[in-house]
């Protein structure tokens, strides 16, 4: 059924095919059909299950002739930077949100109001868990040198001056 919000009608979708897989796992039926008993510790039955390993097959092969990633981790990893950065560089170019894709961007920013203070609460959030835990600083977290070695410690000057070439107070000419 069609519905004039898109997104109203994949909700409902989903929610009607949930109902649906709950339905006929309960009845103990193959969750693709729902007409007969799934294989042993599987929820569909063979021949559900051999449909969907043929399309898997075909589709998998379809996007290999493509050039596009299904498997292959580090190949999916390349493609979904370059896709990602080229989405960003051309929604930049069209002055809307680099985020979500759909409101302008704010003036001289990449993003649009919403998307920004979504971000603002993320960040707040994040920040307002890491005080709950008491996260230490880095620089807390490293290890302190509290004296240091006799064979690392510098020369003491010989000429009754400082390392910097000005004299020192002990010295016999500061006097």
């Amino acid at each position: 059924m069609a519905y004039r919000d898109p997104a109203e009608g994949r909700r409902k979708d989903r929610d009607r095919t949930a109902r649906l897989t709950a339905a006929r796992i309960a009845a103990g039926l193959c969750t693709g059909c729902g007409e007969t008993e799934p294989l042993p510790e599987r929820r569909l039955c063979v021949l559900c299950n051999e449909k969907r390993n043929a399309a898997s097959g075909a589709r998998d092969a379809r996007l290999r002739a493509e050039g596009k990633p299904w498997r292959d981790r580090q190949q999916a990893k390349q493609y979904e930077r370059e896709r990602s950065r080229l989405q960003h560089a051309e929604r930049k170019a069209a002055g809307i949100s680099t985020s979500c894709g759909r409101a302008p961007a704010r003036p001289e920013r990449t993003t649009c109001e919403p998307c920004a203070e979504q971000h603002r609460a993320n960040d707040r959030a994040r920040h307002a868990k890491a005080r709950a835990e008491v996260v230490p600083h880095a620089a807390a977290a490293r290890p302190r040198i509290t004296s240091t070695p006799a064979s690392a410690k510098p020369a003491a000057p010989s000429s009754g001056s400082t390392a910097c070439g000005t004299p020192s107070s002990s010295s016999p000419s500061a006097s």
